[in-house]
């Protein structure tokens, strides 16, 4: 169950964010990202968001697959 304050909001203070490979969390990406898990670019470090034991969120982070667009 989602820990939800008395106005609504997501409760940060019973979240834990920790380190992780991505395959800990492409599940997520899979079933709600619209590229599925087909992250493109390269993957430098992800994370994982729990509330209390529960996995319930993620975040990769990396070059973009399209950077050579851009300037430096």
């Amino acid at each position: 169950m989602m820990q939800i304050d008395n106005t609504g909001k997501l409760d940060k203070s019973k979240c834990k964010i920790m380190m992780c490979e991505f395959s800990n969390i492409s599940h997520i990406f899979k079933e709600f990202h619209y590229k599925s898990d087909n992250m493109g670019g390269g993957i430098s470090v992800c994370f994982a968001m729990f509330i209390g034991n529960k996995l319930v969120g993620g975040r990769e982070l990396g070059n973009p697959g399209h950077e050579k667009r851009y300037e430096s």
